[in-house]
């Protein structure tokens, strides 16, 4: 897909290298960790759309029950869902 966008400094061969070659393998990992991220927020938001239209149920609890809940949903989730998403 990218091989057009090659340097032709940089053969396919192993023995060629240089800092275009380098250039170029960044670029190629930077588009795919784009691509990547971009897949995986679309993802997630088809997801999210069907529980925002049905909505939650109210209960009442105490405000340290519920922030404490909600730390360790959004807080943890948060944190490690889009490092196992993307990875």
């Amino acid at each position: 897909m990218w091989q057009s966008t090659l340097p032709s400094s940089c053969g396919v061969r192993d023995d060629v290298s240089g800092p275009q070659c380098i250039e170029y393998h960044e670029t190629l990992v930077s588009r795919k960790r784009n691509l990547s991220a971009v897949i995986f927020n679309a993802l997630i938001i088809v997801a999210l759309i069907p529980l925002a239209l049905k909505g939650v149920k109210y209960r009442p609890v105490s405000a340290v029950q519920l922030l404490r809940r909600h730390l360790l949903i959004y807080g943890v989730g948060g944190v490690v869902a889009p490092f196992v998403g993307i990875s």
